[in-house]
């Protein structure tokens, strides 16, 4: 199965498509051709874009015809059952200044990675020398009262962020150059990862993390037309970084995704999404998106981009395999 990639732009391009991948198992064929990608637009719901996916699910940023924040559960292989319609997370703390200046809150939405229902709604309070964090758990229906942790002071400027990683049931999110910021939601405490010698977060375009199994996460890092992949052992301030793999972008393309494309010293090439367990990341380069296979150094062109798109995000949409597919009786799923 492929990415769902969306975008702000819908009078040029829809807000939201599904791209099967290009070597997608067969049997999958019938059940995505049933399925329902067209979320953009329903029951008076309007979506601005993706939270999260995973399972099969996915969250949707949304608001209602009268200015209503609003979340909606949706499960596009499942297109007969109803979608579920969530009053959006918000109630925020406003902090105090007290000399940290301007503070900026970014909100993210995010399923849990153990193929839980319930999702958690964390909110992470920055600005250039500290940072808070919100979190509430949507239990039965319902946010649980919002938790808030300690304000900590961080040892470098913030910079623009990443969405967070929801990995082993703690959230890690890139904001700094050379650290993570990472929250324990059992303790609701926040604290720093340095990040590996030598290396530097320097936009968002070249850098994503993803979930490992066991403990810990993956870091890709695109470096000068490299990819470097790093795992942290334990997830916590005392784990280690260890460097796995290394591959050159221009040597793995060759000519195996399309002979009429040729990949320049020149090309400006920017890390979208990477997969679980670093099994893949989908880069974009001259406005195609390819999947490169870490592990078995292949790579497969996603898709590409009509030349006005300007800013879209890409979700892997993922699910276990070999998987229980609906059975379809007079266009109704059941299972």
């Amino acid at each position: 199965m492929g990415p769902v990639s969306s975008g702000p732009h819908q009078d040029l391009f829809p807000d939201s498509i599904f791209v099967p991948m290009p070597q997608s198992p067969a049997e999958s064929a019938a059940v995505i051709r049933r399925g329902s990608f067209q979320f953009h637009l329903e029951h008076g719901i309007f979506h601005n874009g993706v939270w999260d996916c995973r399972n099969g699910r996915l969250i949707i940023d949304s608001y209602m015809q009268a200015g209503q924040d609003v979340v909606t559960l949706f499960s596009p292989l499942h297109p007969a059952r109803s979608t579920s319609i969530i009053t959006a997370f918000q109630n925020l703390e406003i902090p105090e200044q007290s000399g940290y200046g301007c503070w900026f809150y970014n909100e993210f939405i995010l399923f849990p990675d153990d193929g839980g229902d319930d999702i958690s709604a964390v909110t992470f309070i920055i600005n250039r020398q500290a940072a808070r964090a919100h979190l509430s758990e949507l239990q039965a229906g319902a946010w649980s009262q919002v938790r808030i942790s300690d304000t900590i002071e961080l040892p470098q400027r913030s910079r623009r962020i990443l969405p967070p990683l929801h990995a082993h049931g703690k959230f890690y999110m890139v904001c700094m150059a050379g650290h993570i910021l990472a929250l324990d939601p059992g303790l609701m405490s926040l604290f720093c990862i340095k990040l590996p010698d030598g290396m530097e977060y320097e936009d968002r375009e070249n850098f994503a993390l993803c979930r490992a199994e066991g403990a810990g996460f993956f870091l890709i890092h695109l470096n000068m037309s490299r990819i470097y992949v790093w795992a942290h052992s334990t997830g916590c301030r005392i784990g280690s970084w260890k460097l796995l793999d290394s591959l050159c972008v221009h040597q793995v393309f060759g000519y195996l995704v399309d002979p009429s494309f040729r990949l320049s010293k020149n090309s400006v090439v920017r890390v979208t999404v990477a997969g679980d367990n670093a099994n893949f990341v989908i880069l974009e380069i001259e406005q195609k998106l390819f999947c490169v296979h870490i592990w078995s150094r292949t790579v497969e062109k996603v898709f590409e981009l009509p030349t006005c798109r300007k800013g879209f995000e890409v979700h892997p949409f993922m699910m276990v395999w070999p998987s229980t597919f609906p059975k379809w009786s007079d266009g109704q799923d059941t299972i």
